[in-house]
This record gives C-alpha cells, sequence and structure tokens, in this order.
C-alpha cells in the first residue's frame, strides 16, 4: 500500500525546458507530414500524446528530446494528460527514454517523469514504482561511474548536464519513496543512505544541485514512517554518527538555507530533535534563513521543530505547506503571514517541550537508569535529552526573530492576531524563565515605538488581542464582563474572584503602559478602547504597580466621561447609537475604577485624585442613558449597563462611608 502523500509538490523538481521549441514550433521539426496537422498548440491534448509517443520512437535524438519535453509540459497543464501519460504503454514508452544513449533525452526524459510524479495522484505510485524505481536506480548509478570516471575526457558542458541528470534522478526517487513503501524499500537495498552519507561528508566536492536532492531524499528516507525499514539499513551506532555529521553541518557559518532545513528534518526524523545542541542548531537555522529568501526551508524547518517534541506522534500543524508557502512568497503580504504562522508553530512545539518537564514518578519498582559507558564517545544520549533546560530556552533566538518581523510587518488583524497567539505559546512555556520573557516584553516596546495607532477597526482590535497576549494573558487573565457571574454581588466579591490569581511575572516597560493608553483614549475601534481600559484596570490594581495607579485612574475617568457626554462621534457608522460604540467603554472603565479601589490600600489616591464626586456625577448621566437607549441596546449590552449603574450607586455608597471612618 503507497503511503499516503503528504500534499507537498516539491516545485523545484519540476522541469520546465527553457530555449527549446513548443509544439507549435515543434510541429514541423519532428511530425511527418502526415501527422503535421495534428499538433497545432498544444491545446488538443488527447491527440498529442500518441504523437508524442511515437516521435519518442523516432531514429532522431532532437526529435525524442523535443517529445519528453512536450509530455513534460503537458502533465502539468493538463488532467488527460496525465491521465494518459500513466496508460502502461504510454508510461512504459518514457521510460525506456531513462536508457536513451543520448544523455539530453535521459535528461529530458527523467525531467517527465519528475514532473508526472508531482502531480500524479497516490493511486497511480505502484505503477509508476513497478516501471521507474529499479530503472532509476540503474540510472543513478551509470552516470555516477560516468562522472567520476577520470579517463573519459569529459567537457565541462558534459559535466553539468550529467549532474543535472543526477538531481533529478534523485529527486525523482525521493518523490517515488515519499508515496510507496516498496520504493523506500527498493532504494535503500541498493545502498542509496551511503551513497548520501558520503555526499554529505565532504559537501565541497559535491555540485549543490546533488547535494540538495540528496538532503531532500536522506528526508523522506529517515521519515518515521520508514522506522521499521531503515532500522534494517541503519544501526543505532550508524544513526548517531549521521546526527553528528548533520549538526556539524548546521553549526557551520555559512549553511545553505533550503540544504540545511532538508537536514534538519532528517535529525528530527531519526530520533535527534530533543537534544538541546540540536535544537539551538535548529533556532539558528531559522535565524539564519530570515536572512535570505528561505520561506520553503522556514516552513518545513517549523515543522521538523514540532516534530521534534513528540517523535512517533505528529502533532498537528497550523503552518502551510512548502508548496503553498512557494506560491506565498510571491507576494510580501502573503509570505509575512506564513512567517507568522512559522513562529507560531515553532512556540507550540517549544511549550510541548516545556510541559514534558514535569516528571513523571516512577512506580516503587522501578529505576531509572541510563549506561552512560554503553554510548559511544561524545555521542548525543536521545533519551535523558527529553526536555530544554531552562537556560537552552532562555538562549533562542525567538525573541530576536520576533523582533524582525515586527520591523518589516504592514498590520492588518490577522497578522497582529498571529503574533499575539505567537507571543501567547511563548509566555505560557517560559512563565518561569524570566529572561526570555523580558525579551518578549522588550521587542513589544519596540513595536509599540515604531507602530503608529491603527486607522482601522480591525486592526485596532487586532492589536488589542496582541496587547492581552503580552501583558496580561501569561499572568492575570482579564475577569469576565460584569453581569456573567451570578455569584457577583458586590465589587469586593468581584474583585476578589481574579486577586487569587498569579501576579505578572515581569512589570510591564513604561511603553507598554503608553500603549494601553494610547489605545483607551484614541482606538477608532471602541470594542479595542474597552477592552484596553480593562487591561489597564488590571495593571492598575497590582501591588507591583502602585505607581501606575493614579495615572490609569485618570485614564478610566476621563474615558467614562468623554462616552458619557458624547451623542454621536466621527467613529460611528450610521445606524449606530450610543450603545452601540460607547455602551462597553463605559461598563469597563467604571467596572476597572471598581477593581482597582475597591482595597484600602489606594484610599490615599483615590482621595487625591477626587474620584468620589467624579464618580457622583456619572451616576445621573449613566442612568439617562439607560433610559435614552433601552430601546436600541441589544438585551446583554442593557443587562450589563444596569448591572453597572447598580455597583455604581453601590459603589459611591461604600466608598463615602469607608472615607468617613
Amino acid at each position: 500500500m503507497p503511503k499516503e502523500r503528504k500534499g507537498r509538490i516539491n516545485k523545484q523538481n519540476r522541469v520546465r525546458p527553457t530555449g527549446l521549441p513548443t509544439l507549435a514550433e515543434a510541429q514541423q521539426a519532428i511530425i511527418e507530414d502526415g501527422d503535421s496537422d495534428v499538433i497545432e498548440t498544444g491545446a488538443d491534448v488527447q491527440p498529442n500524446i500518441p504523437i508524442f509517443q511515437k516521435v519518442l520512437k523516432s531514429a532522431e535524438e532532437a526529435d525524442r528530446e523535443v517529445a519528453c519535453n512536450g509530455l513534460a509540459n503537458l502533465v502539468l497543464e493538463e488532467d488527460e494528460a496525465v491521465r494518459l501519460s500513466l496508460e502502461e504503454g504510454s508510461l512504459k514508452t518514457l521510460v525506456s527514454c531513462l536508457a536513451d544513449p543520448s544523455l539530453a533525452v535521459r535528461i529530458a526524459a527523467t525531467g517527465a517523469l519528475n514532473n508526472l510524479s508531482t502531480v500524479a495522484p497516490v493511486a497511480a505510485f505502484p505503477l509508476l514504482h513497478h516501471h521507474c524505481t529499479a530503472t532509476l536506480l540503474g540510472v543513478l548509478q551509470q552516470n555516477l561511474r560516468l562522472v567520476n570516471d577520470a579517463s573519459s575526457a569529459k567537457s565541462e558542458e558534459e559535466v553539468q548536464q550529467l549532474c543535472s541528470l543526477l538531481a533529478q534522478t534523485i529527486s525523482l526517487l525521493s518523490n517515488l519513496s515519499e508515496s510507496s513503501e516498496a520504493a523506500t524499500t527498493m532504494i535503500l537495498q541498493a545502498g542509496a543512505l551511503s551513497l548520501i552519507i558520503s555526499f554529505l561528508q565532504n559537501p565541497q566536492a559535491v555540485p549543490p544541485a546533488i547535494l540538495l536532492a540528496s538532503a531532500g531524499l536522506l528526508q523522506v528516507l529517515t521519515d518515521c514512517d520508514n522506522d521499521r525499514l531503515l532500522n534494517q539499513w541503519l544501526s543505532a551506532g550508524d544513526r548517531e554518527s549521521l546526527v553528528k555529521l548533520l549538526l556539524a553541518y548546521l553549526t557551520r557559518p555559512d549553511p545553505d538555507v533550503r540544504f540545511a532545513s532538508l537536514l534538519a528534518g532528517s535529525v528530527v526524523n531519526m530520533g535527534g530533535g530533543r537534544h538541546p545542541d540540536i535544537i539551538r542548531a535548529l533556532m539558528s537555522v531559522l535565524d539564519l534563513c530570515w536572512k535570505f529568501d528561505g520561506l520553503a526551508g522556514l516552513v518545513e524547518l517549523s515543522q521538523y521543530l514540532q516534530q521534534a517534541q513528540q517523535q512517533e506522534k505528529i502533532m498537528g500543524s497550523t503552518v502551510n505547506t512548502a508548496e503553498e508557502a512557494l506560491e506565498k512568497w510571491r507576494t510580501n503580504m502573503g509570505a509575512q503571514q506564513a512567517g507568522f504562522e512559522i513562529l507560531t508553530n515553532i512556540c507550540s512545539s517549544i511549550e510541548a517541550e516545556a510541559a514534558e518537564k514535569e516528571e513523571v514518578p516512577l512506580a516503587d519498582d522501578e529505576e531509572e537508569t541510563v549506561d552512560e559507558s554503553q554510548l559511544p564517545a561524545g555521542s548525543v544520549n536521545m533519551d535523558e535529552a527529553t526536555a530544554i533546560a531552562p537556560e537552552v530556552l532562555a538562549a533562542l533566538p525567538l525573541p530576536a526573530i520576533l523582533a524582525k518581523v515586527v520591523e518589516k510587518v504592514q498590520w492588518d488583524r490577522t497578522r497582529v492576531t498571529a503574533l499575539g497567539q505567537t507571543f501567547g505559546f511563548m509566555q505560557k512555556c517560559v512563565t518561569h524563565f524570566h529572561d526570555v520573557q523580558a525579551r518578549a516584553l522588550s521587542c513589544l516596546n519596540n513595536m509599540l515605538l515604531v507602530l503608529p495607532l491603527p486607522a482601522d477597526k480591525q486592526q485596532a482590535e487586532g492589536l488589542w488581542e496582541l496587547l492581552v497576549k503580552l501583558c496580561v494573558e501569561a499572568g492575570q487573565p482579564l475577569p469576565p464582563p460584569l453581569g456573567t457571574d451570578a455569584n457577583m454581588e458586590t465589587p469586593r466579591a468581584r474583585h476578589r474572584l481574579h486577586s487569587t490569581q498569579h501576579g505578572f511575572p515581569l512589570s510591564p516597560h513604561t511603553n507598554v503602559v503608553e500603549g494601553m493608553v494610547q489605545l483607551a483614549a484614541g482606538c477608532p475601534s471602541f470594542v479595542a478602547r474597552a477592552n484596553a481600559l480593562g487591561c489597564l484596570g488590571i495593571m492598575g490594581q497590582h501591588p507591583q504597580l502602585v505607581d501606575l495607579a493614579p495615572k490609569v485612574a485618570a485614564v478610566l475617568v476621563h474615558s467614562v466621561g468623554t462616552s458619557l457626554m458624547a451623542e454621536q462621534t466621527a467613529a460611528t457608522t450610521p445606524g449606530e447609537s450610543w450603545s452601540t460604540v460607547h455602551g462597553a467603554v463605559v461598563a469597563e472603565g467604571l467596572n476597572s475604577l471598581f477593581d482597582m479601589f475597591s482595597e484600602e490600600d489606594k484610599d490615599h489616591i483615590f482621595a487625591q485624585l477626587a474620584l468620589l464626586p467624579k464618580l457622583r456625577s456619572f451616576s445621573p448621566l449613566l442612568r439617562n442613558k439607560i433610559r435614552q437607549e433601552s430601546r436600541a441596546l441589544d438585551r446583554d449590552l442593557l443587562e450589563r449597563l444596569r448591572e453597572t449603574k447598580l455597583n455604581l450607586d453601590r459603589f459611591i455608597q461604600y466608598k463615602a462611608q469607608h472615607l468617613k471612618q
């Protein structure tokens, strides 16, 4: 049974001939007079396939080459061409060209089969394997001998052609192995692993195209689905030696981005992805990818990092496939979105790794033993490296990478939300690692300095989500909106609901607070304003942030007063009432004030700011607004405002009595 294809089509293996005749131009050169009217422009596919099959048997080398290239183009463009090419007779004819005496024809035929393998359905792979794999392995060995035969005088152009043929042959073997267990077995039996390892041991002496194709084949052969087969051909010692070889390449100062990402996948597949040194090396490659247009490598690398956490249980990925990411790279915005998904995926994997640090107690009759003497000198002990140490996690360049993203991004809600999710994952898994968290907050500070106030409602709401992820969620979640808790009878009770939560691991930087103040005071989205007020209220009541309380209280009072006095605003679209725009701001602002000053520790600030008379002035304004807007309000918001009005009166009474004592 063929394995399920992974949905990834490697376009770098697709061969689109350049400088060769089109179908229309080729008809005079390759078709006899009686057939010349059949081929026109390639649109009439069904008649063309038999013509090409006929020409593939032509005595003229140029005819056979053009026919192979014609098929290579057709299978990429026409589903009918794929179906016809996969018929037994058509496939046999094309495969026979792999042994053609002409090197140009062999290259063209390999390219046509490569293209066919990228678009063929899964059901076709047993047939492709049956006809292709053995022939391809023979072609590989034959052409390796030709390349290495120093006695034969070859021109530089011929050497380049042979290397191109070798690279395409290896890529085609990768495609077959990915979807056919039988092909994988045959490739392993033929000694492909030894060949690839010999390439990797001296990468400087191997042409880049062959090296890249070999790395791709190694990644497929070492896939976790092939473990049963791989164990027959690769001992534990060989695996560790190969992991060390790959790690040595990953830690070079100038690794090729694409090649390094493929090697990283092989490392993870062979069980090396959990070792801190390898995680660090993978992250270094990730950092390298950001310096170049290595998006495809980034996508794959993020998947490997995620797989590194569970060697045999591949977690669900939110990252686009390499093929989709390559398509998105053509536009800047698409590339950024893929980049954010990559970062989210990586942080998710690190979160899973951090969760593994919780040790499971051994049973009374169990002993945890690792026989170090049985490990080769300098080898990686995969069993003991089941979690990333805090100091390793702290050294990862994630914040630096995120800072680079922030500098370049064109913001919209999707991207901001994705970045917020990334930081959310990060904070959940590094809550106890203050160094990493400090760097994350530093990245936010930089963002707030360069990010203009959003002029779009969706942008603003997305930015709010990001700020909550960074400043609140990891330490102290936002309390539920007033009215959602049936047991919430007094402001003091509401305060106690979240005073038991853990405090902020670190105090937010001044720029973080300023960013929240900006959102609360001038954001075009009033939903974002209300949420920002709630976040400021939580900051303002934290005992370590007592110096913020006066400023936060002033912002809350100003926002509530402005909204209560407002009739209509420029931000209000036609058909929106006061309640739709300002109701949430009033409710959240007042509730945040209740939370901040419900305890005695801030009574001096409450008195200093003369908040009691201000709150008394708000009570009749809010009562009138509820009466005016009762018919326009939706039921939930109406109930929330009524509850807020009730709590406002209770709070005024409570504070007036308390301050007299």
